[in-house]
């Protein structure tokens, strides 16, 4: 009578230490563990769609495996090339920590074992947010008509106006658009957009705060508490509110 065994079949990757920020892409597979050994990461729990993704064949340095009876076979080839490694695993969302700042109301550098960066963007969003200097935003608020204003919100932040809605106001400054609680200067966006969800849960987990984030990655917490409408009488008793504290001070 023949044997029915069935071969358990289980897929591994491995690439250079160097290359950790490529794992960007497959940060949100929770189920995947790594295993740090010799100066490579290994992969593990990838199934045979994954391991042929384009997630893992974009990674520089990566090395694709199969593992079958102990042995360890390069992908598509039929000679094993030695034993599965013998490892100490762990989650890879512990494993890739993201060692983001304390939380705090001013910029301040980032320093991630993932680099967290801002770059130039592949296509420009719709702003909606807009950093206006103070004295120029003050100026335009005293003539400006309701009508206009009406759509709007603002709050001071550093000695400026941020103003937020559309359609933004016709004066200089600096625009951002948004994407969750997260507002980006117009044209750049995280370098690892995959990413997003996962930082913005790091750093905001109740979502009580719009992120503003700066061109060299540095970002700024704005609560969200603090925006009001735009009217020309929340300008003055700012402007009043403002005046009065500089005089006590």
């Amino acid at each position: 009578m023949g044997s029915n065994i069935e071969i358990h079949i289980d897929y591994l990757a491995r690439l250079k230490s160097s290359d950790i920020d490529h794992l960007a892409s497959v940060y949100n597979w929770e189920h995947l563990s790594l295993s740090d050994e010799g100066g490579y990461l290994w992969i593990k729990g990838l199934t045979e769609q994954e391991i042929n993704s384009i997630e893992i064949k974009s990674i520089p340095s990566i090395e694709q495996f199969f593992t079958k009876k102990g042995k360890l076979f390069p992908l598509g080839k039929l000679l094993p090339t030695g034993n599965v490694p013998a490892c100490l695993w762990t989650p890879i969302k512990r494993a890739i920590f993201l060692e983001l700042p304390k939380k705090n109301h001013n910029f301040f550098e980032m320093e991630p074992s993932i680099d967290i960066n801002i770059v130039p963007a592949e296509q420009t969003k719709q702003a909606v947010g807009h950093l206006i200097d103070w004295d120029l935003f003050v100026a335009y608020i005293k003539t400006a008509s309701t009508l206009r204003l009406q759509p709007l919100l603002w709050t001071v932040l550093d000695g400026n106006a941020f103003v937020v809605g559309n359609p933004l106001l016709p004066l200089p400054g600096k625009t951002f658009w948004k994407h969750q609680s997260f507002l980006f200067p117009s044209g750049f966006d995280l370098e690892l957009s995959s990413l997003t969800s996962a930082i913005q849960q790091k750093i905001n987990p109740e979502n009580e705060w719009d992120i503003l984030w700066n061109v060299d990655s540095t970002y700024a917490y704005i609560s969200k508490q603090s925006y009001e409408k735009l009217t020309r009488s929340s300008v003055a008793l700012t402007v009043q509110s403002l005046s009065h504290q500089n005089e006590q001070s």
